[in-house]
């Protein structure tokens, strides 16, 4: 309970708890926290710990997302690993690894070095990577090449990056947040305006919603901060009768909805690919569906700047994005997109050739048959003409279960329709007789996540773990409370 709810080993000192104990079974006696955090955490923790060891050791390739997180509370910096992998009944499955303390500065060696330890720490050899999530940083990115590693740079991150390039690029976007902010500052700073804003949103039959400000380093609580600002313009303009405040023109207001229109769809790819079940395979497509989304906006006068910084931002980023073989066989391997959303005919044909041969690769791994299982799955329980076409076919050197062929006749089938990641994996587990040496493919290259978002979940938990109350905690057992959090659900 202190683990999953983030409370602090303190608790079991509480005067309340103590109470509700004794009501509960005035026979217990309660030991002591020294006993918790001695005892019961350090044994949590290791069976826990053998637990995801247990589930990790069978799996041939994982996928992880790492991330660098600071501590206000004691000064600490933090190194996360999480892994992700798919189980052979295609469900999505992740543990956090480590958040494993890192000293000095935060250099790429250095980060690859406590990397490289961790991973060796629960042997898992370089061979088993199939690909590492990291941020834009270019002391993560040093890292990765020093280490060697197989990775990709923050799905999420890039966007960020791309917006902040299209909003910088409009003076008059960057005049238009600003009175924004000044509008939800007066509210936030007045409770007697805020209480007024409330009476006015009841008459009006407004939604009760309060006005949200934005944050400088994440885009997407400017959308959130014009889109409330849009909802509530009635609430504000009268209000603005009764009181002296800032208000939007006509214009203004023109130039917000016609921000919230450009920005809405990269809000949209945000949330998909943050989801649970998101995978690097969404990439390609959303980064083709993107640039059509602001391709295709007409009336975009006060953002046409924005608009097209945005979309030149983007191509500048992503122009190499189909050389890159991880994100074209995850693309082809998902149902729902194949190969339809390549820009070049070259990437398409280069692809399914790689694929072909990472399936004949795997076909070549495969062990022997045993004595009593020689004969060709082809030749069982065939008799007669089946048996007959059955030789023919392979004396022509066109065996049912050949390698190109379960790759065409994958490509040759209709898409499946858009829906989440769980969907796609819903798909393979049904399709993996039909296709095994695509499903094992399927298995390692759908396993990596678009973003390194689960990692930042993960420091969104420590945040709650490294607090006032929990000051003097030690960094051995604080990651103990962060890995307990975050992997309880699999014991379940």
């Amino acid at each position: 309970m202190i683990a999953t709810d983030c409370h602090p080993l303190s608790l079991v000192e509480d005067e309340g708890f103590i109470c509700l104990l004794k009501e509960l079974e005035p026979r217990y006696s309660l030991p002591s926290r020294r006993y918790f955090t001695d005892n019961v955490l350090t044994e949590l923790f290791e069976s826990l710990r053998d637990t995801v060891l247990q589930m990790i050791t069978g799996v041939k390739y994982l996928s992880f997302t790492t991330d660098i997180w600071s501590t206000c509370v004691s000064n600490e910096s933090l190194l996360s690993l999480t892994a992700h992998w798919i189980t052979n009944t295609f469900e999505c499955r992740a543990a956090m690894l480590n958040a494993a303390r890192i000293t000095g500065s935060h250099t790429g060696s250095c980060i690859a070095e406590k990397v490289s330890e961790i991973l060796q720490s629960w042997g898992i050899s370089s061979d088993r990577i199939h690909v590492i999530l990291r941020d834009n940083g270019s002391n993560m990115i040093k890292a990765m090449k020093d280490g060697d590693f197989p990775n990709l740079g923050c799905f999420a991150h890039t966007l960020q990056l791309v917006v902040h390039d299209g909003v910088l690029a409009q003076q008059a976007v960057i005049n238009l947040l600003a009175i924004c902010r000044q509008i939800v500052g007066h509210f936030k700073h007045s409770p007697l305006a805020y209480s007024r804003l409330h009476e006015i949103q009841e008459n009006l039959g407004l939604p009760l919603h309060k006005l949200k400000q934005d944050v400088p380093t994440r885009w997407n609580s400017s959308l959130h901060m014009l889109q409330s600002i849009i909802e509530q313009k009635m609430a504000l303009a009268a209000y603005s009768t009764e009181h002296s405040i800032t208000q939007l023109s006509s214009h203004q207001l023109d130039l917000a909805n016609k921000a919230v229109a450009a920005l809405s769809p990269v809000e949209e790819i945000t949330k998909a690919i943050s989801s649970d079940a998101a995978s690097v395979s969404t990439i390609i497509p959303f980064i083709r569906m993107l640039e059509r989304s602001l391709d295709k906006l007409h009336d975009d006068r006060g953002v046409h700047s924005m608009r097209q910084e945005m979309l030149r931002s983007l191509r500048r980023r992503y122009e190499n994005v189909e050389s890159n073989e991880i994100l074209t066989i995850s693309t082809i391997l998902d149902p729902r997109f194949k190969d339809k959303c390549f820009t070049a005919s070259s990437t398409v044909e280069r692809s399914i050739y790689a694929l072909k041969d990472k399936v004949m690769e795997i076909r070549s791994n495969q062990a022997p048959p045993t004595d009593t299982d020689k004969e060709p799955v082809s030749k069982r329980h065939k008799t007669g003409l089946l048996q007959c076409l059955s030789e023919i076919l392979e004396e022509a050197g066109a065996s049912v279960d050949d390698c190109g062929n379960e790759v065409e006749l994958y490509l040759s089938e209709p898409l499946i329709e858009f829906h989440g990641g769980h969907h796609v994996l819903t798909w393979w587990s049904t399709n993996k007789v039909r296709f095994p040496h695509l499903a094992v493919l399927a298995q390692r290259y759908l396993s990596a996540p678009p973003t390194s978002v689960p990692s930042e979940r993960l420091f969104s938990i420590a945040g709650d773990v490294y607090d006032e109350k929990r000051s003097r905690l030690s960094t051995d057992h604080a990651e103990a409370l962060l890995f307990i959090k975050s992997n309880f659900h699999l014991t379940k």
